[in-house]
This record gives structure tokens, C-alpha cells and sequence, in this order.
């Protein structure tokens, strides 16, 4: 004798019904003590990781060094230009510092013995520099911050001078240009701060140039790159590009 099924639904059924009841009254009760929203989303969007493109980041350091392959001598309107605006031109020569130190032995107190500092060669060329020539906010900063406000400073130049660029210098041509403004004006071009170069000396080092008192020799030392200090400062110096 086959057993008699009937198929019942869930609507049909007591005990869902009782089930869906007590959710409802259950739901209901949360939302009067305001533990859920009024309304649930219809549609959840999880969001994966966002990716952004970023510009490759430019080696200032080293863009400065490709640069000065391209500089030229600045014209008589530009000279006189920047000179009205306090800018003094002084000479760098193609030469190595050991060269520069061997023929002005007594401008110097101290001179980093790095080789590769004492090695490079600049091009020949005519920079311009202010005799007050720190930028104000460049002290205390590591070498890529300081190169970073140059190059601000610089497209602030370049509005006006479109050839122009501020630059950071390796040492030699800071070396030279203390020696030429002394030449010129007897007093030191770098009088009570040093500045920062381009040049790394050994490990993560870099050049500094300058002298904490007037009356002081020359010092070409190293500091850490990654690291401030208040008596290292930012000079640019103005140089002009071939077309």
C-alpha cells in the first residue's frame, strides 16, 4: 500500500511562518532602538585596491649634471638683466678640485680627499649668484629636498628668462666662484653657512662648501644626503641653455 505524500510549502507550512514572525518582530525591534538602518543597500560594491598612475620620478642630482653639458655664456642683456636684479657673474673653469686646491693652497682650511670629488671636471662656464644668495627656507633639509626647492625657484626664473636655470652646483664650481668673488670684492662669497652640492663623496656623503666665520679659510667637507643641518644651505646658482 503506497503511503499517501502530500508536498506542503513554506507559506503553507505553521512553523515558517512563525519562523518569519519572530525575525520580523526581532528586525522591527532593532530598528526602534536605531541598531540598523532604515533602508539596507540593494547592492554592495567591496572596492579592490585603487591604483593611481605617478610620473617616474626625475634624479634631480643627476639631471643636473646632464644639464651642465648644455650651458652657454650668457648674453650682455641677460648679464645686465640679472645684474640689476643683484645677481653678480663670476667664472668656473674646466677644472678638477685638486687642480683648483693645488694652485690656491692657502684659500683652504680642509678639503674632503674623496677621489671622485676631487676628480670631476666641470665644463667651462659663467654662473651668476647672489651675494646673499641662500634661499631662506633651504637650510636643515636633506640634498634631494634642497635640489627640489632650486628647481621651484628656477620655474619661477624661467618666466622670465625662458633660457635660464637655477641650479645646485657641483663643489669645484662653488670653490671657484668663493675664489673669483674674493678676487673681486675681497671679501669671501660664502661668508657664515656652508652651501650643499651635487657631488657625493663616499658612501651616502655629499660636498659642502663654505666657512662659518669671515675670517675663515674654505672647508670642502661631506654630509649625510638624507640629513639637514641648520649651517647647510641651498644656492642656486643662474646659469643659461643652449637652444
Amino acid at each position: 500500500m503506497a503511503d499517501d505524500y502530500r508536498e506542503t510549502g513554506r507559506n503553507q507550512d505553521p512553523r515558517w511562518q512563525t519562523g518569519i514572525e519572530l525575525v520580523s518582530d526581532f528586525v522591527g525591534s532593532l530598528h526602534r532602538r536605531g541598531l540598523l538602518p532604515n533602508r539596507f543597500p540593494t547592492q554592495t560594491t567591496i572596492a579592490g585596491p585603487q591604483f593611481r598612475a605617478e610620473a617616474p620620478k626625475v634624479d634631480l642630482r643627476l639631471a643636473t649634471f646632464e644639464l651642465l653639458s648644455r650651458v652657454r655664456e650668457p648674453s650682455s642683456a641677460e648679464q645686465e638683466a640679472l645684474r640689476a636684479r643683484g645677481y653678480t657673474f663670476v667664472p668656473v673653469g674646466a677644472k678638477s678640485l685638486g687642480q683648483v686646491v693645488a694652485e690656491h693652497p692657502d684659500h683652504f682650511w680642509y678639503v674632503n680627499n674623496s677621489k671622485r670629488l676631487g676628480d670631476y671636471t666641470p665644463p667651462a662656464m659663467v654662473v651668476a649668484l647672489r651675494p646673499k644668495l641662500a634661499l631662506p627656507n633651504g637650510f636643515d633639509k636633506s640634498q634631494a629636498d634642497q635640489l627640489a626647492l632650486i628647481e621651484a625657484h628656477s620655474r619661477d626664473l624661467e618666466t622670465e628668462f625662458p633660457d635660464a636655470k637655477a641650479v645646485m652646483l657641483p663643489a669645484v664650481a662653488y670653490v671657484q666662484a668663493d675664489i673669483a668673488y674674493v678676487e673681486q670684492t675681497g671679501q669671501p662669497l660664502f661668508r657664515d653657512f656652508y652651501v650643499r652640492a651635487l657631488d657625493q663623496t663616499d658612501g651616502s656623503g655629499v660636498a659642502g662648501v663654505g666657512r662659518l666665520h669671515p675670517s675663515r679659510r674654505l672647508v670642502v667637507r661631506g654630509w649625510r644626503a638624507h640629513g639637514g643641518d641648520p649651517n647647510v644651505g641651498a644656492v642656486p646658482a643662474v646659469v643659461f641653455l643652449q637652444k
